[in-house]
């Protein structure tokens, strides 16, 4: 019975290694190439997101059509604003509502130096009999520029206390009121006239002129009682 198949070539005729069959007629597995791979896992991944997110929302019950929306409230750190300021330049708060010190300042002061420490016109300028007029007190003359212990002494025992032969120029008609204002009444008006120093804060002098004033006075104290 001859073969259904052709013989191999080269044979001459014989029987010998038949040649494959037909690749219709054999089953051949493929593997899926990576592209198509990627492609199916997308699809598997795509559908099982689609039924979890139809499973949260048939189990949550009838959902809201406008998503809600979450509102982060800023930090309070985020505009937080500190400032420091060096202790050693901050002068001492001045109380310019001080009754005691504006009430003796007013009756014995305003005289000469005016109601509000003005000063007279043209103070820096001698008159004839070579005496200055009174200075302002508020801040605009030299007042800042003496320690606490020199103002006391100006107050209690007048201008006269500081003029010298050593400068025969130097005339003051400042009275001394040692005898009238008490040791307490002194400090009191001499306090009050720091305080108007501090109307001069928008000029950017007040606190500087303070706080000179305060470091002469380290080593200018008031005198003891």
């Amino acid at each position: 019975m001859r073969s259904r198949w052709p013989q191999a070539p080269g044979n001459g005729g014989r029987k010998g290694r038949s040649v494959p069959r037909p690749s219709r007629y054999r089953k051949i597995m493929r593997t899926p190439s990576s592209r198509e791979s990627r492609r199916r896992w997308a699809a598997a991944n795509l559908a099982a997101a689609i039924i979890a997110a139809a499973s949260l929302a048939t189990c949550g019950g009838e959902q809201p059509s406008t998503p809600a929306k979450l509102t982060l409230a800023p930090s309070p750190t985020a505009t937080a604003t500190l400032t420091l300021t060096p202790a050693s330049i901050v002068p001492p708060v001045r109380d310019t509502a001080n009754s005691s010190g504006q009430a003796i300042f007013r009756a014995n002061c305003a005289v000469c130096h005016g109601a509000d420490g003005e000063g007279q016109p043209d103070w820096h300028i001698k008159k004839p009999d070579g005496v200055l007029p009174a200075p302002p007190l508020n801040g605009d003359g030299h007042t800042w520029h003496h320690g606490d212990g020199t103002l006391y002494t100006y107050v209690s025992r007048g201008g006269k206390a500081f003029e010298s032969p050593d400068i025969p120029s130097f005339k003051s008609g400042m009275p001394a009121f040692g005898e009238v204002l008490s040791h307490d009444d002194i400090i009191a008006v001499i306090e009050y006239v720091k305080g108007l120093w501090g109307d001069k804060v928008a000029e950017g002098l007040g606190l500087k002129k303070q706080a000179s004033q305060a470091l002469v006075s380290e080593t200018d104290p008031y005198p003891e009682q």
